[in-house]
């Protein structure tokens, strides 16, 4: 089964050595987006997933475009 990691810290994801990964800029807790904003919840989600089909070397991290637009 093919996974892809969500992370906020590129540098500790790069140490661990997942096989894909996905970087997203937002806060600590938030690393879907903001509470309640379901079109990029959704939206950050699919680009992950469809992330794990566009991934071919091992140890890729790909960091997503989003920028936090919340409050905290």
């Amino acid at each position: 089964m093919a996974t892809i990691a969500m992370t906020l810290k590129s540098e500790v994801t790069e140490q661990v050595g997942v096989p894909r990964a996905a970087v997203i800029r937002f806060p600590y807790g938030y690393s879907v987006g903001a509470a309640f904003d379901l079109a990029m919840q959704r939206s950050i989600v699919k680009d992950a997933l469809n992330l794990v089909y566009q991934i071919e070397e091992p140890r890729t991290i790909v960091r997503l475009p989003y920028r936090w637009r919340g409050k905290l």
